[in-house]
C-alpha cells in the first residue's frame, strides 16, 4: 500500500499535481518572472530546445510556457528550460541544444500574444531560454 501512495505522489506533483506535507496542500507552480539565461538565434532547422509544446490557448506568456513544460515533466524527462519565440511559440528542453548565442536582449522583444503588460516572447528567429524553477504553492 506504502508503495502504491508513493508512485501516485510521485506521478502526481510529476505532472504539475499536488504534493501533500503534513496537513498542508502545494501545487507545483513555475517561479514567474524566471531566471533568463540567454537571447538565442533560433531556426526550426537548428533548434535550440528539443521540444516544442503545442498551443493550448489564444495566449502566451512565461507563465503559460512554464506551466506546460512542468505538466509535461516526468521523473525520467525533467525539463530545466522554457523557451519562447515569435511572440506565441513556446518550448521546453532538457539542456541548451546548441550555442548560437550573441543576439542580444533587442532582438527578443516581440511582445507575447495576447499577453499582458509588457512581457516579452522571444522574437523572430530569437529565441529567450529561461530557467524552469519548479515551486510549491500552498492552496
Amino acid at each position: 500500500m506504502l508503495c502504491s501512495v508513493l508512485t501516485l505522489l510521485v506521478l502526481l506533483t510529476a505532472q504539475g499535481g499536488y504534493e501533500v506535507e503534513g496537513a498542508s496542500k502545494y501545487k507545483i507552480v513555475p517561479q514567474i518572472p524566471a531566471p533568463f539565461k540567454q537571447c538565442y538565434l533560433w531556426y526550426r532547422s537548428s533548434p535550440v530546445l528539443e521540444d516544442e509544446m503545442p498551443s493550448l490557448s489564444d495566449k502566451m506568456s512565461q507563465e503559460i510556457c512554464a506551466t506546460q513544460c512542468i505538466q509535461k515533466s516526468t521523473p525520467h524527462y525533467n525539463y530545466k528550460f522554457f523557451g519562447l519565440a515569435d511572440a506565441f511559440r513556446c518550448f521546453c528542453g532538457r539542456f541548451i541544444m546548441q550555442a548560437y548565442r550573441g543576439r542580444h536582449p533587442p532582438f527578443c522583444n516581440a511582445p507575447c500574444f495576447n499577453g499582458v503588460g509588457t512581457e516579452t516572447c522571444g522574437g523572430e528567429y530569437a529565441m529567450a531560454v529561461y530557467e524552469l524553477v519548479p515551486v510549491k504553492k500552498k492552496i
